[in-house]
């Protein structure tokens, strides 16, 4: 299912809407007014936010080992 961001222009507030939610928020309210831009399901967001923490956090742990190899090499 498509979900959407809006965001008011003059306020800030975002609302994230399904599709259906969309057409019926843009029958009572004026597009122009708003920004839409295509979003994640918020379920899909959770569970992206913690694949990307998991792999940061893998990276860093290999670049810090891989720094202190190459520091231990260069000392001997």
């Amino acid at each position: 299912m498509t979900y959407f961001k809006v965001v008011n222009r003059t306020t800030r507030t975002e609302q994230i809407f399904n599709h259906n939610e969309a057409i019926q928020f843009f029958k009572k309210n004026n597009i122009r007014e708003y920004a839409v831009s295509n979003a994640l399901n918020p379920k899909d967001t959770i569970i992206n936010n913690f694949v990307n923490t998991i792999a940061i956090s893998f990276f860093s742990v290999a670049f810090v080992i891989l720094i202190s190899n190459v520091i231990f090499n260069l000392i001997k």
